[in-house]
């Protein structure tokens, strides 16, 4: 009964009903890349590409073993990590070759507000700027043997222009959501502490003994 309730006591914490929401999120969004890939790779298919489309079926065949993985491990931090690897592979992927008719770096505009929510402003920012790079590489060095695919020049300019605000943006929207989440997480914690102490001596009241 005592580990029952220290297990239970752990889960309630601010932080733990965070990572549960966090998770749960993450799992919508993993079914739905899954089902998005599927349809993707079902149309390149269709349009004379079963090489794309099976690189794509491979690539949700992936993402979908890492939801269940993480679902029955219940492991939260491999589970982000993986996503977010599979997630900058396939933009690696899909940069390199240009997806279909050059559109695959249009993919990238998802990825900064998924790194930034799942990893923080840090990290999310070394991701996203990493990415950034890997672009400016292939853009400029369209002879590399991984890269098939050559980008106007206008392009390359407009991408890596909207990308950058984009990051700048998401990265301010996530850090405000954040410190947002910390002030109400310490209001929590000050009330919690004021509705069990006696405000004129300082000490635990009775719903504090009872406790």
């Amino acid at each position: 009964m005592n580990e029952n309730s220290t297990r239970a006591a752990q889960l309630a914490t601010p932080q733990a009903v965070e990572d549960i929401r966090v998770f749960r999120f993450i799992s919508w969004l993993s079914y739905a890349g899954t089902a998005c890939l599927v349809l993707i790779a079902a149309k390149s298919a269709f349009s004379g590409a079963p090489m794309h489309a099976a690189i794509l079926l491979g690539f949700a065949v992936a993402l979908l073993g890492n939801q269940l993985i993480g679902a029955a491990a219940w492991n939260h931090q491999w589970h982000r990590r993986g996503l977010i690897l599979l997630v900058m592979v396939l933009f690696a992927y899909l940069i390199s070759t240009g997806g279909e008719n050059n559109t695959g770096p249009l993919w990238f505009y998802v990825f900064p507000p998924l790194a930034f929510f799942i990893t923080g402003l840090r990290t999310g920012l070394i991701l996203t700027c990493a990415c950034l790079v890997f672009a400016l590489v292939v853009f400029r060095l369209p002879e590399l043997p991984f890269v098939t695919t050559m980008y106007h020049h206008d392009f390359q300019i407009r991408f890596l222009a909207t990308a950058i605000f984009e990051t700048g943006f998401c990265a301010v929207l996530d850090h405000r959501r954040r410190q947002a989440h910390h002030e109400l997480v310490s209001m929590a914690k000050l009330y919690e502490k004021a509705a069990k102490t006696d405000e004129l001596t300082g000490l635990p009241n009775r719903r504090a003994m009872q406790n």
